[in-house]
């Protein structure tokens, strides 16, 4: 180790290099295991360490801003034959997509701009590079530095609030080390993090809905039953023919992506009463775990309503079910093949067939008032056709940026927008004609279904239209598995 460091100063010589004490953790930690890999290191500086990661790995490819830097580091490492110097602005143009990587990476090594979006976009890009269902590690310097800004710290912390995303060894010099005067860790120098690029199961709660009351009958890691091992709606039940559609969530989407569920039932069951859980009762049901949804509703047991209301194929909303509700827990899955539309789920548990449920794309029905103020304000505002443009406040602009910006440049036409932020608006070169918060929610979907095109981040606002329209949707996360829906809805930026 010491060979490794020779002629190499520590922080309290150079502040723009790693602690002696960082270098040493970062070679105890690595040791041999990552001698085949690949490591890109994002933020070159003067090349002190990366020249030990290039001492720690087959090759490094390290980005720096700085043509100085730049000479300064190859010149500290003119021994070195297995470093890629790449110039460039990670966060501008092409180089913010990190196209420059060509081969399979195993380490990222952050240690660019210390500002917390910067940070957040840097994390963003390196996960990108980890290949599914695999591991890489992300390692952070300057993680306790004491900014008057949000920074690395933040931006890491914020990011383990994912499960895919952990802490596992903090490294360097410890909170309270001082390497200049007035520079003071408030933590530990840098930290290790793994990163998986696979879905982390959660345990959830099984509910039944029995007589206007919720029991909670155990947790599970999936909801509802196998598609090897399935059990079936009870047949006792169908014989009635007295209907019950209910979700156990209160957001608009997790409405939407069942709408097609009333038609579908009297289809299969032409003399059957559908009804859905009123207001009163979605409330008596589910106001102990409603916090999620009042963030965004002022209201959200009255969601179920803007998706069923003047739906010809709902016969009542009811205060009281003497009976069991068969809600969203209650459907098969299979573990082979994820993305299944939640209703197509469900209705399987319902005894369906594929071929019964084929049409399942969501649909909604409007008053002659709705369509008449919808159209008035088409008229007037983008009478030769028009998109609509969602920023929700589930907006991330380190991740859904690039997305939207692409789908933006394939229509040119004018857009009616609902924005969390309207700052947010000057992140991109879109014409905003209509602010669609002026109007009621019934009416703003009304108009989404004559738009030529829905563009934004995801969100259960838009989920419901791709049976009138083309729908770009930002994705979250790996998928977006039950609340995909059939239609015109493209999530992933290589279908653009």
């Amino acid at each position: 180790m010491s060979e490794l460091l020779n002629n190499i100063p520590d922080k309290t010589e150079d502040k723009n290099t790693t602690s002696l004490k960082f270098k040493k953790d970062l070679i105890s930690y690595l040791g041999d295991k990552y001698k085949d890999k690949v490591c890109v290191e994002i933020g070159t500086s003067k090349g002190y360490t990366t020249r030990i990661l290039s001492s720690l790995f087959r090759k490094v490819i390290t980005c720096e801003i700085s043509e100085e830097l730049v000479n300064f580091a190859k010149d500290v490492n003119k021994d070195r034959n297995n470093i890629e110097f790449i110039m460039m602005d990670v966060y501008q143009g092409g180089a913010a997509k990190w196209d420059f990587v060509k081969e399979d990476v195993d380490v990222v090594f952050i240690d660019c701009d210390h500002k917390a979006d910067h940070v957040l976009f840097d994390i963003n890009n390196a996960m990108k590079l980890c290949k599914p269902n695999e591991e890489m590690l992300i390692i952070f310097d300057d993680y306790g530095l004491n900014n008057m800004w949000k920074g690395v710290k933040e931006a890491v912390d914020e990011t383990c609030n994912s499960p895919n995303f952990n802490i596992v060894k903090e490294i360097g010099q410890k909170e309270g080390w001082s390497y200049r005067d007035n520079m003071t860790l408030r933590a530990s120098e840098g930290v290790i993090c793994t990163y998986t690029n696979k879905e982390i199961k959660k345990e959830k709660k099984f509910w039944r809905f029995v007589d206007d009351r919720l029991y909670e009958v155990g947790t599970t890691y999936d909801l509802g039953f196998p598609k090897d091992d399935a059990s079936y709606i009870p047949d006792e039940y169908l014989e009635k023919e007295v209907f019950t559609v209910c979700r156990s969530c209160l957001g608009i989407g997790d409405w939407g992506v069942i709408s097609s569920m009333p038609r579908l039932l009297k289809e299969k069951y032409p003399n059957c009463v559908v009804q859905i859980p009123s207001e009163k009762l979605l409330k008596r049901l589910l106001e102990p775990f409603a916090a999620e949804w009042l963030m965004s509703w002022k209201n959200p047991y009255k969601t179920m309503e803007y998706i069923f209301r003047n739906n010809p194929y709902v016969d009542a909303f009811v205060d009281s079910v003497s009976d069991e509700i068969f809600h969203d827990h209650y459907r098969i899955y299979n573990p082979e093949k994820l993305e299944i539309p939640l209703v197509e789920q469900m209705l399987d548990f319902w005894q369906f067939t594929p071929e019964e449920y084929e049409d399942s794309s969501p649909e909604l029905y409007f008053t002659d008032e709705e369509k008449e103020i919808g159209d008035a304000i088409i008229e007037d505002r983008a009478p030769n056709g028009f998109g609509t443009f969602l920023l929700s406040n589930r907006f991330d602009k380190n991740r859904d940026t690039e997305f939207i910006e692409k789908a933006l440049d394939k229509y040119k036409i004018p857009y009616f927008y609902w924005v969390s932020n309207p700052s947010l608006l000057s992140l991109f070169d879109v014409d905003t004609v209509f602010d669609m918060r002026n109007v009621s929610v019934r009416v703003q979907m009304y108009l989404k279904t004559k738009a030529e095109v829905l563009i934004g981040n995801m969100s259960g606002a838009d989920i419901m239209f791709p049976r009138y329209t083309k729908v770009y949707m930002a994705p979250r996360g790996h998928s977006f598995k039950e609340n995909i829906v059939r239609g015109n809805l493209v999530t992933k930026i290589e279908d653009i």
